[in-house]
């Protein structure tokens, strides 16, 4: 409507077009609206149609080849300037080298593959040997610029990481976009104190929204749904960031959860330091997903125990650490501790035994406290271990919320060490359905037993936790009635 509004009868035709096409989309997929390539598409074509026409009216184009390719180049600006905010909101990136590489293929594209795919489509019915040849020749071409584009997305400065936009920006960027071009286009001198107004207000909200973040108090704690893996992400008071684990699957899975699950998590927490990554022990379900976070966030230390394996995922991860010189801490083994200003964790006795046939009894088992709250992160240690620990009477345990050790395995969670411990919470880091029938429903029924809280992230999905010292509170993605207030 706006469009429709400014433009000229030439381009109120093409406007009239989009709107079109939108409504009949959203007609026939009404959550259309919410997809990625939805908002993309219409944004790109509404900003190129706005920006052109406000061009015009300033400069004289003339119909020369020189006045094409500027006129080309102006296109990519304004496509790229109205949908980086969204690029930036949903992938973390904005790309430096767009205007270089849509000149180059959106010819390509536009002027050579899209044409030949329609021929190919009229003649397959007649000529279908000349429409498969065709077809095989569009497919080469884009091949080829998919190589071409991959390469120049390696090269130096193409693209940059940045935090992930909020609506609230988003909007707020969008609408000074918005009186930049009514101020452009009524060509009155309410452009300048309309963009101080809008840059004040999004100031205002920046500096409000880093007080809330910098008076923060409380310790936060997040369990990653990582499918049957572990992953944790711990935020203290004092801003310092705690990744523990990195979830994972065999070193043959082509998903990768560090960057599909915790970059993500980090960039939309605006986090691109990481002060300490606590591997807790070398198995791929703990350990393959922190490769991709060693190598694209700035980790001052790993964590983790004496073992060593044979794979290819932990030689990547000490090559990575090697190369930019991570600084590699191994709790000693009658116990250590890393202290904050409000918040301590404290490292437990592994032992003079060395469990050779199981590395899971040889995990990093610690406690993350916060005055008097506490949390235990006992990795996926084993009876045999657990017994070790409770057996010692000056080894403190207690804490409120456990993580259950070992996805909650017949082989954990012993008695004992459940007395011991004496959590009311309990949350368990387990995939659905998973092939392992993790958690034992003997476990189930022993924390139900003693009265324990139970959170799953196969039913619960991600699980939040925060507390000021003394109180806090527990908040799963997806509760049930008896989870929506736990404290």
């Amino acid at each position: 409507i706006l469009l429709l509004s400014f433009v000229s009868e030439k381009e109120k035709d093409i406007v009239s077009s989009l709107s079109v096409a939108g409504i009949l989309i959203l007609i026939l997929d009404s959550s259309a609206v919410f997809s990625i390539s939805f908002q993309l598409s219409f944004i790109a074509v509404a900003f190129i149609i706005g920006g052109i026409s406000v061009l015009k009216e300033y400069l004289f184009i003339p119909k020369n080849m020189t006045s094409k390719i500027l006129l080309m180049i102006c296109v990519t600006v304004f496509a790229n300037l109205g949908t980086f905010p969204l690029t930036a909101h949903y992938f973390n990136i904005v790309s430096l080298i767009s205007l270089v590489s849509n000149l180059i293929f959106i010819p390509i594209i536009g002027f050579i593959v899209l044409p030949l795919g329609l021929i190919s489509l009229v003649c397959f019915s007649c000529f279908p040997l000349l429409a498969l040849f065709i077809f095989k020749m569009c497919n080469q071409i884009v091949l080829v610029s998919i190589t071409v584009l991959d390469f120049i997305a390696l090269l130096p400065f193409s693209w940059s990481r940045v935090a992930r936009f909020h609506w609230e920006e988003i909007i707020a960027i969008y609408l000074l976009f918005v009186l930049i071009f009514l101020g452009l286009k009524f060509r009155k001198k309410i452009l300048l104190p309309l963009c101080i107004l809008i840059f004040s207000l999004m100031g205002l909200y920046f500096s409000i929204d880093r007080l809330k973040k910098t008076s923060s108090t409380n310790l936060s704690i997040t369990i990653l749904d990582m499918g049957q893996a572990n992953c944790a992400l711990i935020q203290t008071p004092e801003e310092k960031n705690i990744l523990v684990d990195g979830g994972g699957f065999s070193d043959g899975s082509t998903f990768d959860t560090g960057r599909f699950i915790i970059a993500p998590l980090l960039w939309q927490k605006g986090i691109w330091t990481l002060d300490y990554v606590i591997l807790s022990h070398p198995e791929s379900d703990h350990m393959n997903g922190l490769i991709y976070i060693l190598n694209n966030f700035d980790v001052k230390t790993l964590i983790k125990n004496n073992d060593q394996k044979n794979s290819s995922a932990y030689t990547r991860l000490m090559k990575i650490c090697k190369k930019k010189q991570i600084k590699i801490f191994n709790p000693s083994p009658n116990s250590d501790q890393i202290n904050f200003k409000t918040v301590n964790i404290y490292f437990f006795e592994s032992h003079k035994e060395k469990f050779l046939y199981n590395l899971n009894n040889n995990s990093l088992v610690f406690k993350v406290v916060h005055n008097r709250f506490s949390m235990l992160f006992p990795g996926d240690i084993l009876n045999h271990r657990e017994k070790n620990l409770s057996s010692h009477p000056d080894t403190n345990l207690y804490a409120e919320i456990l993580l259950s050790p070992h996805h909650g395995s017949l082989t954990s969670s012993s008695i004992d060490f459940l007395s011991k411990v004496t959590p009311k919470t309990v949350i368990i880091s387990c995939g659905l359905n998973n092939r392992y029938g993790f958690p034992n429903k003997a476990v189930i029924k022993r924390y139900q037993d003693m009265g324990i809280h139970i959170f799953r992230t196969d039913k619960n999905g991600a699980i939040f936790i925060s507390s000021d010292g003394i109180n806090y509170n527990i908040k799963a993605m997806f509760p049930n009635e008896s989870q929506k207030d736990i404290f």
